[in-house]
């Protein structure tokens, strides 16, 4: 509009300057020649010219009048228009930038459609649904009370007053049972459920944990990531099913809840089931540059074997990456494209921070048959730098060699543990578990008959697949003696207090915990959900954390169990030395109810050798 104005203005600005130039020099317009002559020698025209139209000073300043207000409408108003316009558009922004403003857009942004939710609990149900069929009659209490059921979405089980670990790996979702909060005698089937449509884009993730409304006798502990880019992250829940529009409400710290947001994630301690989340209380995150703690994701990766191959030494890629799902995509790719790589499983995150230190990889637990090349592929060391560089993007790697102890064995299975921490850091002690069957790894789909039961199983089942349960690391009875000997208030402050503070847990939280029974006890169930599947490697951290309170005391009795000398009291350490599969065995023929060949067959080679298992015995 301004623009079209413009050549009008400059016209009528001329326009104006010549009438103005006009009444200030009449002469300046009459025609060349002596005027006498026209008065003198026709004084006719003495009266027409009198009589002619003239510009009178007033006709001529109201024709300035008008052009000065054309002038102004052409020129203010535009600005004007412009200026209101920059106003409101600053007064919006103001206005979204406020935190209600920011609750606000993030619950529309969160407002699945009715298509959405109906899609969410179609999936839920089919899902609750595949698990019921797989959990029938003929599965045994043993089994059923050993395994969990898993897709990228949903997982569930059935627990009893031993309790143990429930999780979503692919989302880093963990569910933990402490041994006591179910009644004894009491079975309950106990599942979570991560709604796709709530789960785009979020920077925490929506958590279904059911049945809607189960209670128990003490907090259990639900643990998801959340973005570490934002500041702030105040928890919520629904009391709504999955699949409902959810009612989401702030959860205040009280007797009956509390919640840790540290190292990444979001830590719940809950007493009821219900919908669980967390809101963040920025409206964009922060740079990274100004951050402590970086979130990254650690993977291990095999390249693809050939027939060719001797199959006498295999490799692992533990890998380093962003933890975003681009960054995630690409390592994929790169995988795929240089070696032919293979993720052998699910890729973890993992907090990392400027003052952690050096991290560290040790692989324990090599699955029989084989070792390491040398003893520097069993404990490797990774600078910080190479984690977190001026670039801010992580791609670092170390790689595991490992070779037959007797070439002529016929060993077609390999797995380890691997675990991951920062030395300097008493936070998350990150474990993955890969494992690959070296004949399965020759042809992109084997035929039937050529898969092991498990695995025939598992190629039968693609929505939801069997999962050895990870129970507590600490045997029952060694945390009644730690909580014993720590819950005692001493005068050195070397007590449960001085633990949660190396545990990096905030004042808030600290009092809430020592309202409880036993404060130690709420420290381990946080620890133990900060070290799924630890094993020794947490056992051993935690010794060197009591040596730092010097508590030699307390030490001692991790000692104990790391040392081997608890391994049948009834908990995990002993667990993860066995094939990934091994629990699952009568399961899965139970299942296919059919003959599997002996020579293929990963459960063959470990019938001779496998001891017998026993279920945990706990005291009620």
């Amino acid at each position: 509009m301004l623009g079209k104005a413009i050549p009008v203005i400059i016209l009528l600005l001329i326009s104006g300057q010549a009438r103005a130039n006009s009444t200030a020099n009449p002469a300046a317009t009459s025609p060349p020649g002596p005027t006498t002559k026209t008065t003198t020698e026709n004084p006719r025209t003495t009266q027409p010219q009198a009589l002619a139209p003239t510009s009178t000073p007033a006709t001529e300043n109201g024709i300035d009048t008008i052009i000065i207000i054309i002038i102004a409408v052409c020129i203010v108003v535009p600005v004007t228009a412009i200026v209101i316009v920059t106003l409101v558009y600053a007064c919006q922004n103001k206005r979204e930038a406020s935190p209600a403003t920011v609750v606000l857009r993030v619950q529309q942004a969160e407002m699945a459609t009715d298509e959405d939710r109906h899609d969410d609990l179609e999936l839920f149900n089919k899902l609750c649904s595949d698990y019921s069929n797989l959990t029938g009659e003929n599965t045994s209490l043993r089994i059923k009370l050993q395994t969990n059921y898993i897709s990228t979405n949903f997982a569930a089980g059935a627990f009893d007053h031993t309790g143990g670990h429930l999780s979503l790996p692919r989302h880093d979702i963990n569910l933990f049972i402490p041994p006591g909060a179910i009644e004894d005698g009491r079975l309950q089937t106990i599942h979570i459920f991560v709604p796709p449509s709530m789960n785009r884009g979020k920077p925490a993730p929506v958590v279904h944990c059911g049945p809607t409304g189960t209670t128990f006798r003490d907090h259990v502990i639900l643990s998801f990531p959340v973005d570490p880019d934002y500041d702030e992250f105040v928890p919520r829940f629904t009391n709504t099913d999955a699949g409902s529009t959810e009612q989401w409400q702030p959860m205040l710290g009280d007797d009956d809840a509390a919640f840790i947001v540290k190292n990444g994630k979001c830590t719940l301690f809950i007493t009821h089931f219900t919908g669980f989340g967390a809101e963040a209380n920025d409206e964009t995150p922060a740079s990274t540059a100004d951050k402590d703690d970086k979130t990254i994701r650690v993977g291990v990766f095999a390249s693809k074997h050939t027939a060719s191959d001797r199959l006498y030494s295999y490799q692992m890629r533990i890998r380093f990456y962003d933890a975003s799902a681009d960054a995630s995509e690409r390592m994929y790719q790169k995988e795929m494209s240089l070696f032919g790589g293979r993720l052998l499983d699910d890729d973890k995150r993992m907090q990392v921070n400027k003052r952690g230190g050096t991290v560290r990889v040790r692989v324990s637990k090599i699955a029989a048959g084989w070792r390491t090349m040398d003893a520097s592929d069993e404990n490797q060391r990774l600078e910080f730098e190479e984690l977190w560089d001026e670039s801010d993007e992580t791609d670092a790697s170390c790689t595991v060699r490992l070779r037959k102890i007797n070439r002529a064995a016929p060993v077609t299975d390999v797995w380890a543990t691997v675990s991951v921490w920062q030395e300097q850091s008493h936070g998350t002690t990150v474990t993955l578990k890969p494992s690959d069957t070296l004949q399965m790894s020759l042809r992109a789909d084997p035929p039937r008959g050529y898969l092991s039961a498990t695995q025939a199983f598992l190629h039968q089942q693609e929505e939801l697949r069997p999962s050895d349960r990870v129970f507590p690391v600490l045997p029952l009875d060694i945390r009644h003696e730690m909580c014993v000997l720590l819950d005692v208030e001493l005068a050195g402050g070397n007590d449960w207090r001085m633990l949660a503070e190396k545990f990096g847990i905030d004042s808030p939280t600290i009092m809430w915990i020592g309202r409880n029974k036993s404060p130690t006890s709420k420290l381990l169930d946080f620890w133990e959900t900060q070290n799924v599947s630890g094993g020794t490697v947490a056992l051993q951290r935690l010794c060197d954390l009591y040596q730092e309170m010097e508590r030699p005391d307390v030490k001692e009795l991790v000692e104990k169990v790391s040392s081997g000398d608890l391994r049948d009291s009834g908990y995990g350490t002993d667990r993860d030395s066995r094939s990934p599969n091994g629990s699952l065995a009568s399961l899965v023929n139970s299942i296919l109810s059919e003959p599997v060949p002996e020579t293929h067959s990963m459960d063959a080679s470990l019938k001779t050798k496998k001891k017998k298992k026993t279920m945990p015995l706990v005291e009620g």
